[in-house]
């Protein structure tokens, strides 16, 4: 017959138990909200920080459209080739990326 382990059996349990009291598992789930709290913070930050990037390559493309748009106009057609192709790359690593994380999941 098999005999179900208790306290006697699991001395690491029985002082675990002892030490952790209602003070303690407050104070941890306080601090796992603190951490979450933490996460999210850095998530908008990092969301703000993308948003002035863009803008500021923006503000820049536009600036070498207009600066380009009379004075050099087989270089500014190389140039929006380049930018389109960088952006379908970067689009579609973002898209691989984005897949790869939902099939992990």
């Amino acid at each position: 017959m098999m005999r179900m382990g208790g306290p006697a059996l699991n001395p690491l349990a029985t002082a675990v138990a002892k030490v952790l009291d209602g003070d303690h598992l407050t104070s941890i789930i306080k601090s796992m909200g603190r951490s979450a709290e933490l996460e999210l913070s850095s998530a908008q930050q990092a969301r703000w920080t993308n948003l002035l990037y863009l803008i500021v390559v923006l503000v820049f493309a536009g600036f070498a459209l207009w600066l380009l748009k009379d004075s050099n106009p087989d270089l500014l057609r190389d140039l929006i080739a380049i930018v389109a192709s960088l952006a379908g790359g970067l689009g579609a690593g973002y898209g691989i990326k984005a897949w790869a994380e939902q099939k992990r999941r």
